[in-house]
Parts: C-alpha cells; structure tokens; sequence
C-alpha cells in the first residue's frame, strides 16, 4: 500500500501550478496586446492620399475628389487601424479597453454628418434635385449600430458605406461619367459647418463640466414668443460624472482627428469659395487649434524657440555688462521688440501665445492671425454670400 501510494505523483498540485502559469501568460499575453492596441491613428496627408488613390484607379482630381477621398481613408482607418474596431469587441483586451472605442465614436459621429451631407447637399445641385443612389444607400451604414458584435456586425456595414462611397468617388473621377457630381457651392460648405459647430460646441460643453459649474437657463434666449415643450429650472448645477471623464475626453479627441482631415480637404475642393470670402485663413486657423500640439514637431519647435529666446537673453546680457554699451548693428536689427534698450528680446512663441506681427511682418505676411477664430465667422461670411445671390436673381428677375 505504501509503495503504491508514493509511485503516483501529486497531480492537484502539478496542474494547480501549470494553471497558474497558463493564467498569468494569459494576462501578460492580455496586457500586451492592449498596450499596443492603445494607440491613436497617425494623421495622414489629404493631398497625397487623394492623387495616390486617383493614379491607382486611373482616375482625375475632379472637384471633391480629394474630400470624398479623406472620408473613405478615415472610415478605412476604424477598421484596419491596430486591433481594429474595438468598440463591439466581447473577448479581452478589447471587452477591457474604453479610451479607443470612445476615440471609434468621435470619429464615427464625424463620418455619419458628413456622409449625410453628402447625400442631401454636396451631390446635388438645389433641394428639388435627384439624390445620388449610391450616397443614399451609404449614409444609413454609418447609423448602424456602433456596438453589434455579429448578426451582423458593425464592421461589415461599415465596410459596405465606404465601398459604396469608394463606388461614388471612382464616378467622380471619372470626366465623362455625369451620374456622380460634388457642388462646390458656399451654401453647402455652410451646412456642413454648422453642423461641426454644433457637435464641437456640445462637446466643449461637457468637457468644460468636468469641474462643475452653475448654468442659467438659456434654452429660449429670453424670447417671449418662444416656447420649449417642458419647463427646466431657470439654475442648475451641470458636472459631467468623474467616470465619464476619459470617455468624453477620448470621444472629442476621435471627433477631432476625423473633422480636421475633413477640413483640410474642403480647403482645398472648396479654395475658389474660401478665397472669395476671404475666409481661408479662418479655416486654416480652425484647423490649427484642431491640431493642438500633440506632434512631436510642435514639441520640438516650441523647444527650439525656448532655446533661442534663452540664448538671446544671454547674449544681451553679455552686451550689457561689457565696456561697450553699444550693441552692434547685426544685434540692433534684430532688438526690433525692445524698445526701451533692456537687451532682452520678447520673441511671441505661435501656437501657445498670440502671434503679434509687427507692420513689417503684415507686410511681407499680408494677413493677421488671429488665435481667437471661431466658426461662426466662416458661417457668417459664408450666409452673407448666399444672401448676396439671391438678391442678385431677384434683381434680373
């Protein structure tokens, strides 16, 4: 009996063990891929992904060739980025993750706009005229449910907009092809706008909540004849939840990133209308302050003017502590912001202080930016305008 008792192995123990290894592979192997799943898309050039597509395809830059373009490659990038589409994941990491999914939402918020745009405004020439098909059919993709995992799953509906829209852009490429058009028209660019005004300034809205604040009522603006379906009390306390916090904050970062490729592709399809309305330098701010500083060039740049405001300030101190309290000429030139001869040059650093320009530099510049730009600037010129045509056909009728 004793001898058959220490002839069989403990095997709870051996498998007790290879459970505990197989457990804690399991959750590095986990760890692991959500680290490297955890990571924004990097931003890509409009210009250069458009001409890529239209030499693949044969295809020309015809108008709104390069925005129907960046709206494809953005809703490619939900899919094929790293670990692909997240949000309907049920197994881990994705299951675990919140930050990319939020980002997935932000962006698919921008791409469900746009996509409607493009059906009831950029593809048609006035309000009474045919909707294109295929735009029809790829809008209501981009509404699918964001979190169905099978049956169908989100990603195949996904897929089937944009190869729908890839559909449309290949027609729009294609000069003799008429089926398939984008008006470059400022009453156009104006909705889409409005619409992005709307979606940022809700989302300002809720992050700026982030540490609570008492809100008047202004649903009605003080309006007499309005009137609201419900009453809502004239004060109230609005703080967004410490647990959505990241979720609202990941959320605008998505949205962000898709708007400003957005962007930068109507400045370009929609350049005749900016120009016109001297309105691109708007545009181009809004992209800016989209863009942040989140690059490692902004970091770079923004060090690089540290380091050349330091070493000026030395050097100035070197001048005014020596016999000589004339400083030279090449330094003359270039204390042109100091007035009162201290030495010390006050260089404005862009992005994270107002650009002051002085006349000379709005001379060889010939525009002033400014940092406080808005939206509603584009959208006012832009009304002004389509206010100005009407008047015009009134006036030959």
């Amino acid at each position: 009996m004793n001898a058959d008792k220490n002839s069989h192995p403990k095997s709870p123990t051996r498998f007790f063990k290879l459970g505990i290894y197989f457990l804690a592979a399991y959750v590095l192997l986990v760890g692991a891929l959500g680290w490297w799943w955890d990571k924004e898309p990097e931003r890509f050039d409009v210009l250069e992904r458009a001409s890529s597509n239209a030499a693949s395809a044969s295809r020309q830059m015809t108008t709104g060739y390069i925005s129907a373009s960046t709206f494809i490659t953005i809703a490619e990038t939900l899919i094929d980025k790293r670990g692909g589409y997240l949000s309907n994941d049920i197994f881990p990491p994705g299951v675990l993750m919140d930050n990319i999914p939020e980002w997935e939402f932000g962006s698919l918020t921008l791409l469900g706009d746009t996509a409607r745009v493009f059906r009831n405004d950029f593809s048609r020439s006035q309000s009474q005229s045919a909707e294109n098909p295929i735009l029809a059919e790829a809008e209501g993709r981009f509404f699918f449910d964001n979190n169905s995992w099978l049956f169908p799953q989100t990603e195949s509906e996904y897929q089937e907009g944009f190869d729908l829209f890839r559909n449309y852009l290949s027609m729009l490429g294609d000069e003799n092809e008429t089926d398939a058009q984008f008006y470059s028209r400022a009453d156009n660019l104006e909705k889409w706008l409005a619409t992005l005004e709307t979606r940022l300034g809700s989302l300002s809205l809720r992050l700026s909540a982030s540490v609570g604040k008492r809100q008047l009522d202004t649903s009605l603006s003080g309006d007499s004849a309005s009137s609201q379906s419900t009453s809502t009390p004239a004060d109230s306390f609005v703080k967004t939840p410490w647990m959505e916090l990241d979720n609202i904050f990941y959320e605008t970062r998505g949205y962000c990133w898709a708007s400003m490729h957005m962007l930068k592709a109507m400045e370009i399809d929609f350049a005749d209308v900016l120009d016109k309305k001297a309105a691109r330098v708007s545009l181009q701010q809004i992209i800016r302050e989209l863009e942040g500083e989140e690059t490692e060039e902004g970091e770079d740049e923004v060090e690089e003017e540290e380091d050349e405001i330091e070493e000026n300030n030395d050097a100035s101190s070197d001048i005014g502590n020596g016999d000589n309290k004339q400083p030279s000429s090449a330094s003359s030139d270039d204390n042109t912001d100091d007035p009162q001869g201290t030495g010390v040059i006050q260089k404005p650093m862009e992005e994270d202080l107002d650009i002051e320009l002085s006349e000379e530099e709005e001379a060889e510049e010939g525009e002033e930016v400014d940092e406080n730009i808005d939206l509603e600037e584009i959208l006012k010129s832009l009304s002004e305008e389509e206010e100005t045509e009407e008047n015009d056909d009134e006036m030959k009728e």
